[in-house]
């Protein structure tokens, strides 16, 4: 039990603290990129992560550790995307990681496949009952640098074709479970369900 209530309270310190939730994904992506990064690196890869702009300190500080890394090429950090935008830095992107630590089910992984975008998440949630390996995704310990740093090496050397028929397959499943016209018969069903019983 006291497990239990320590998860709970680690949960919902992350939950109440977005900003220092936000610095560790991106601290580990960073260590996963350097993990696999070449010497000089010229890649060409990258990787957007969004937040507000009233941590101009905080970006700082990772935009320094990208620099120090020599990862400059690889990861860019964006600020808060909308609308538009949001949806073109999607479509211009290669993969969509998201490292959590916790979570319940991320809409972010739904707008991802949604621009046909392969993701890498943690096997955190409800995302290990949707994402089915090499298939419509991939999967990592949550707060593990190496094995993010092996699957991400693995997923960015796969050929082109691969990666757009992951990203394909992900797209197919919002498409037909998580749609508004969906989403809104299920609730009708179930509704209906309830009224019946």
């Amino acid at each position: 039990m006291a497990n239990n209530d320590q998860n709970n309270n680690k949960n919902n310190f992350f939950n109440q603290n977005p900003l220092i939730t936000f610095i560790i994904f991106a601290i580990i992506v960073i260590l996963a990129f350097k993990a696999i990064a070449p010497e000089g690196n010229t890649g060409s890869s990258t990787l957007s992560s969004k937040f507000t702009k009233d941590i101009t300190i905080s970006y700082s500080d990772l935009k320094n550790l990208i620099k120090k890394f020599n990862l400059e090429n690889l990861i860019i950090i964006r600020e808060k995307l909308i609308g538009d935008d949001l949806i073109k830095e999607y479509v211009t992107s290669d993969l969509f990681i998201l490292p959590s630590l916790s979570e319940g089910f991320p809409l972010t992984v739904l707008e991802a496949w949604a621009c046909k975008l392969p993701v890498l998440t943690t096997s955190v949630g409800e995302l290990p009952y949707v994402i089915k390996e090499d298939y419509n995704g991939w999967l990592v310990s949550p707060n593990n640098v190496e094995e993010l740093s092996k699957k991400l090496k693995y997923v960015l050397n796969l050929d082109r074709k691969k990666l757009t028929e992951v990203g394909e397959n992900g797209y197919k499943l919002v498409k037909e479970k998580y749609s508004w016209d969906e989403i809104i018969k299920n609730i009708y069903d179930e509704l209906t369900n309830i009224i019946r019983s």
